[in-house]
C-alpha cells in the first residue's frame, strides 16, 4: 500500500528541516548529545570510534564461531560482520533504522563503509556473482521511508565493486523481526518468481543489517540453497555477541 501523500510530504519536510538546522546550527551528536564539530552523518567521530567490531569477525557457526563443531550446519559457507550489536554499535544502527524521523538515511553510507571494510578484509567478497539483501517488512519501509538492508547493500556494492544488489527475496506476514514466532503466524520470506534462474549455479552474498538469533538468515539462505545456489556467504552489519565468542578459542 502506498504511503499517503500528506504523510510522505510531512516526512520529507521534517528531514529537510533537520538538514537545514544542521547547516545553520551545530547540533549535538545524535548519539551522545555533545557539541563536536567533527561528525559523520550527525554522529561525532568519538561515537563512531566507540563502535566495536565483533570478537570474531569471520566464522561459520553462529553458536561458537567455529567450523565442524557439531552444531546444526548452517546453509552458508561463511559469514562476516562489521560491528558487535552492543553499546555504540547498537545505538548507531538504531539511529539509522528507528530515529525520530522514522530512520536516518545519511547514516547508510558510513555504516556500509564499515561493512565494506570487513568484507574486503576477508576472502568472502571474492568471486561473488550475486548480492541479495534481506528485505524489510513493507510496514517498516513505510515508516522509515527506505529499506534498511537494501540501502546498505547498494553502498557496500559501490564501495567494493561487487555486483549491484538484486531484490530476489520478498517478505510477507506480520510486522516485526520476531512477530508471531510462537503462534504459527511468523513473518516469512519467499523468492520472487524470477529468482530461480538467476540464483542457480551462482555464488550469492546474502546481506542483512543485524543478526541476532540467525533465524532470518537461515530462512533466506535456505531459500537460495533450494533454488540451486552454488554457494551462499553472509555479510551482516552487526552481530549479537555470543558468550562462547569470548576468545579466539571459539574458532578452534
Amino acid at each position: 500500500m502506498a504511503v499517503p501523500f500528506s504523510r510522505r510530504a510531512a516526512r520529507l519536510a521534517g528531514r529537510a528541516a533537520v538538514g537545514l538546522s544542521d547547516l545553520v546550527f551545530v547540533p549535538g551528536c545524535l548519539r551522545c548529545g555533545k557539541f563536536r564539530s567533527r561528525r559523520r552523518a550527525g554522529v561525532c567521530l568519538a561515537c563512531w570510534a566507540a563502535a566495536r567490531p565483533p570478537l570474531i569477525s569471520a566464522a561459520r557457526c553462529l553458536d561458537c564461531g567455529g567450523t565442524g563443531c557439531g552444531h546444526p550446519e548452517p546453509p552458508w559457507s561463511w559469514m562476516t560482520a562489521a560491528l558487535a550489536y552492543e553499546e555504540a554499535g547498537r545505538d548507531l544502527i538504531r539511529l539509522y533504522k528507528f530515529s525520530d524521523q522514522g530512520g536516518r538515511l545519511p547514516l547508510a553510507r558510513p555504516l556500509a563503509g564499515l561493512l565494506a571494510a570487513a568484507l574486503q578484509a576477508t576472502a568472502i567478497s571474492l568471486d561473488i556473482d550475486l548480492v541479495v539483501p534481506v528485505p524489510s517488512h513493507r510496514a517498516r519501509r513505510r515508516d522509515r521511508g527506505f529499506d534498511a538492508a537494501g540501502h546498505l547493500a547498494r553502498h557496500v556494492c559501490a564501495a567494493t565493486g561487487l555486483p549491484r544488489p538484486l531484490a530476489l527475496i520478498r517478505r510477507r506476514g506480520r510486522r516485526g523481526p520476531r512477530a508471531g514466532a510462537d503462534d504459527g503466524h511468523r513473518s516469512d520470506y519467499l523468492l520472487r518468481p524470477s529468482a530461480g534462474r538467476q540464483v542457480a549455479g551462482r555464488t550469492v552474498l546474502l546481506l542483512d543489517d543485524v543478526c541476532t538469533t540467525g533465524a532470518t538468515l537461515r530462512r533466506c539462505a535456505g531459500l537460495l540453497a533450494e533454488a540451486g545456489a552454488l554457494e551462499i556467504r553472509v555479510a551482516v552489519l552487526a552481530f549479537t555477541p555470543r558468550r562462547s565468542f569470548a576468545s579466539p578459542a571459539g574458532m578452534e
